[in-house]
């Protein structure tokens, strides 16, 4: 795992409210959840063959980690 970055979050748009309004990183603060991540990532490298860099979007609700989107592409999130 090189990264994380959080979601700024939610705020009023006149468009919609659920607008990506862009991220910040690094996270340091990822425990407990850096060793489930890195399982996470190994198994979808060894599943899917995938090398380099690939990027998935997680929604953590309370204790909850969901998965929403795994992109085979280095993030914007990541700049």
């Amino acid at each position: 795992m090189l990264g994380a970055a959080k979601a700024l979050e939610l705020s009023p748009h006149l468009w919609s409210d659920y607008i990506y309004r862009g991220s910040i990183a690094p996270i340091n603060d990822l425990e407990p959840w850096r060793s489930l991540l890195e399982k996470f990532g190994n198994m979808v490298a060894s599943s899917t063959g995938w090398c380099g860099l690939w990027q998935a979007d997680l929604l953590l609700s309370g204790n909850d980690l969901y998965l929403i989107e795994i992109n085979p592409r280095w993030t914007a999130s990541m700049e």
